[in-house]
């Protein structure tokens, strides 16, 4: 099953089309990634899932995406593909929260290549566009939890990933606290709801949460990704050994090498 995200300007047509097109076999469109990833999440959409981008959408906030066996979602793989060239998924979110949420979500791949061009390009951008002082933001997040105990299985590949702290390379941006130490590219450390499954992951406030003992985030891949404007590139955090069997970070370009330009992955690649 396809899912194509329209831009904005046909919302309108979308959502008078939207029920129609949702009890009959064959794709359904959405104006947003939150409209189609909901869907998801409510068993509308099953088995192994393809959401085609076809144009650059703007988000209303966290794009949360529940396990499989979470309230009605039902589903094998989820693959988040962009079908024409030079696209964004963008939003703004408040303090702690990533724009794309895998909340436990096993099975998930987002591949920024389009595969209707030649070659392999980095195609999609995602791009928090929170307020540059804002903390503990990050681009993509993987959540887990005691209860939300495993998201396994999740590559994210030939993606431009640009975080909300922009321009914090500066004499003034030093503490430990402020979005230059504190914002994500990438951040897989635990945070999902310990009450619901279906609940949102909560906000982050701290840079000690880690994935919890028990649970999973196996066969973890981040590859050819092109990652700036934040504090940390692709962070991993975890409480025990157990947490990762195997995780594999290749080919991927760390911050802004540019001498002039205020913007940069600050701390840690």
């Amino acid at each position: 099953m396809k899912y194509k995200l329209l831009p904005l300007a046909v919302l309108l047509f979308s959502v008078m089309t939207l029920q129609a097109q949702n009890v009959n076999i064959g794709s359904s469109t959405y104006p947003t990634l939150t409209a189609a990833i909901a869907d998801i999440n409510a068993g509308i959409h099953t088995g192994a899932i393809v959401v085609d981008v076809v144009a650059s959408t703007t988000e209303p906030g966290p794009v949360v995406l529940n396990s499989s066996g979470a309230g009605a979602a039902s589903y094998s793989s989820v693959l988040i593909r962009p079908v024409n060239d030079g696209l964004t998924i963008s939003g703004a979110t408040a303090t702690g929260r990533g724009l794309i949420e895998l909340n436990g979500a096993d099975n998930v791949t987002i591949d920024g290549d389009n595969p209707n061009t030649p070659g392999t390009n980095r195609n999609l951008t995602i791009q928090n566009t929170a307020a540059n002082t804002t903390t503990y933001t990050s681009c993509i997040r993987v959540a887990t939890s005691t209860l939300v105990t495993t998201a396994n299985n999740i590559t994210l590949k030939n993606l431009i990933i640009r975080g909300s702290a922009t321009g914090r390379f500066i004499s003034t941006a030093n503490t430990t606290t402020g979005s230059e130490n504190t914002t994500f590219g990438i951040n897989n450390m635990g945070g999902a709801s310990t009450t619901s499954a279906t609940a949102a992951p909560m906000a982050l406030s701290s840079l000690i949460t880690t994935i919890p003992s028990g649970a999973t985030t196996n066969n973890f891949t981040v590859s050819n990704c092109d990652i700036d404007a934040c504090s940390k590139g692709i962070y991993i955090a975890g409480s025990a050994t157990s947490n990762i069997n195997t995780f594999t970070l290749e080919k991927n370009i760390i911050g802004n090498a540019s001498a002039s330009s205020t913007t940069t992955v600050y701390t840690q690649g």
